[in-house]
């Protein structure tokens, strides 16, 4: 005998969605303390070849992690 089973995708609760929501938050938060981190290590010259000055590495690190919208 043959059995036909359904499935259907499980409901996301409002607990795995807050979960999901902080987890990517993290990780946008993790990316922009990364490339501060490395901008910052960079000196005057190194970030004068790039055509960046260091008043311009939290909005390039910010831009990086959250978009050109941030």
């Amino acid at each position: 005998m043959a059995m036909a089973t359904e499935t259907r995708p499980a409901k996301i609760s409002l607990f795995d969605a807050v979960l999901d929501n902080l987890h990517a938050r993290y990780a946008r938060y993790t990316a922009y303390r990364r490339a501060l981190e490395e901008l910052s290590s960079l000196d005057a010259r190194e970030l004068a070849d790039l055509g960046l000055s260091r008043a311009m590495i939290h909005s390039i690190a910010r831009q990086e992690a959250y978009g050109a919208a941030a």
